[in-house]
C-alpha cells in the first residue's frame, strides 16, 4: 500500500516552469556534476529561487519608482489645476491696466475664441489679413 503511494507521489518541482538545463549550465557559475541528477536538480532549484527572488525585488523597486512618479505627476496636475483660475483672475484684474496702456491681451484672446468657430476658408482669410 505504501509502495503504491510512493510510486504515485508527484514531485512539485517538476510542475515548475524552470530554465532548461543547457541555459542553467551556461548562466550558473557553480560547479555541478552533470551525472548526479539529484545534485543537478537541487542546484537548478536553488539557482531558480535566487533568480526569482532577485527579479521579485527588482519588480518591487520598479513598482515603487512608478508609484513615486505617479505621485509627482498628480502633484503637478494639482498645481496646473490651481494655476488656471489664478491666471484668469489675474487677467480680469489687469483689464484696466491693459486699456490704459493700449495692450488688449484679453481682446486678442476673445477674438481667437471667436475665430475658432469660423469655417476653414474664412479662418484662413482672417489669419492672412491679420498677418498684414
Amino acid at each position: 500500500k505504501e509502495i503504491v503511494k510512493c510510486l504515485e507521489y508527484r514531485e512539485e518541482y517538476k510542475e515548475l516552469d524552470m530554465v532548461p538545463i543547457e541555459e542553467f549550465l551556461k548562466e550558473a557559475s557553480m560547479e555541478t556534476n552533470k551525472d548526479d541528477k539529484h545534485a543537478l536538480t537541487l542546484a537548478r532549484l536553488n539557482w531558480e529561487m535566487e533568480q526569482r527572488q532577485f527579479l521579485t525585488t527588482k519588480c518591487k523597486q520598479f513598482k515603487a519608482g512608478t508609484d513615486k512618479v505617479k505621485q509627482e505627476i498628480d502633484k503637478k496636475k494639482e498645481t496646473m489645476l490651481t494655476i488656471h483660475p489664478k491666471l484668469l483672475n489675474l487677467l480680469e484684474i489687469t483689464k484696466p491696466l491693459q486699456d490704459l496702456l493700449g495692450m488688449p491681451i484679453t481682446k486678442v484672446e476673445d477674438d481667437a475664441k471667436l475665430c475658432g468657430v469660423l469655417p476653414t476658408p474664412l479662418y484662413t482669410l482672417y489669419k492672412q489679413l491679420k498677418a498684414y
